[in-house]
């Protein structure tokens, strides 16, 4: 099997874990559902997000191995599957747009030498080069954990409170509704939900790696280590999450957070992680 799957963690920021891994032979997949900001579930027994969530990565256990040629042509599949899902199973109508489950997503792919991905949202896929260099897929680092939230944390936080992740969440809920309503339009972002993103928001493409090649598949709550809390570069943090063990480096990153613990950086956020190698 070319795709050597090393280890795969999930752990949640708070009672529910929105986060989702999975396998199957060489497809690999992280989906990192968005916190629920609407007035109670819809579909989901306790979080619409980890119900997207767990949808999508079944859909992907049941139906990846029947993808064809052009990863990205997934999409449209797994949307109205998403889609059928939700309209069959919601108990109300959402209260509008920005109560649309939703999530970002990188799926992954090995084909001989060729590794191919497509990437909604905020997550990320760190590669091994040849030169030992570091190529990073998915989301820019200037779009990486959720850092268009800092200046609104910043002026939320003196006046929130004893401030938490959770008080802070609450007091950021009108600024991420009006975010939300954005989603899968233009202008606005594109993510996984129940309506398509716009081809423009989609991330795609393919690279030949060599055997031996390591790769970091990470949802953005694992690459804070590097994006926010600067711990690592993302060289290191590759080389550190392979040296060490992905149950090791979150809970580095759940030691550094409970150093911040008025949360005057950023809210908590569930952290998921996949380390894979090429074996030819």
């Amino acid at each position: 099997m070319p795709l050597e799957i090393i280890a795969s963690e999930s752990i949640p920021s708070d009672a529910i874990n929105d986060d989702r891994v999975g396998t199957l032979g060489n497809l690999a997949w992280v989906i990192d559902g968005a916190t629920d900001i609407g007035d109670g579930p819809i579909i989901g027994e306790r979080s619409d997000a980890a119900w997207l969530a767990e949808a999508a990565s079944t859909w992907l256990t049941e139906n990846g191995a029947q993808i064809g040629p052009d990863l990205q042509a997934l999409l449209p599949e797994l949307t109205g599957f998403l889609r059928s899902s939700f309209e069959h199973g919601k108990r109300r109508e959402p209260n509008g747009r920005h109560e649309h489950p939703s999530a970002s997503c990188l799926i992954a792919r090995l084909e001989g030498s060729s590794l191919e991905y497509v990437a909604v949202g905020d997550c990320t896929m760190l590669v091994e080069q040849a030169d030992g260099s570091i190529a990073r897929y998915g989301t820019n680092t200037k779009d990486a954990g959720d850092a268009w939230l800092t200046p609104h944390i910043k002026r939320l936080a003196p006046s929130n409170g004893a401030p938490t992740s959770s008080n802070l969440r609450k007091a950021l809920i009108p600024t991420l509704r009006h975010a939300r309503s954005l989603m899968n339009r233009v202008p606005g972002y594109g993510v996984l939900s129940i309506t398509e993103p716009p081809q423009r928001y989609i991330r795609h493409g393919s690279l030949d790696i060599p055997d031996g090649t390591r790769m970091l598949i990470a949802s953005d709550g694992y690459l804070r280590l590097t994006d926010v809390y600067r711990k690592y570069t993302i060289k290191e943090l590759l080389y550190e999450s392979f040296s060490n063990s992905l149950p090791a480096m979150l809970d580095q990153l759940r030691k550094i957070e409970e150093a911040d613990a008025d949360c005057k950086t950023f809210p908590r956020d569930d952290a998921s992680a996949i380390l894979a190698v090429h074996r030819a």
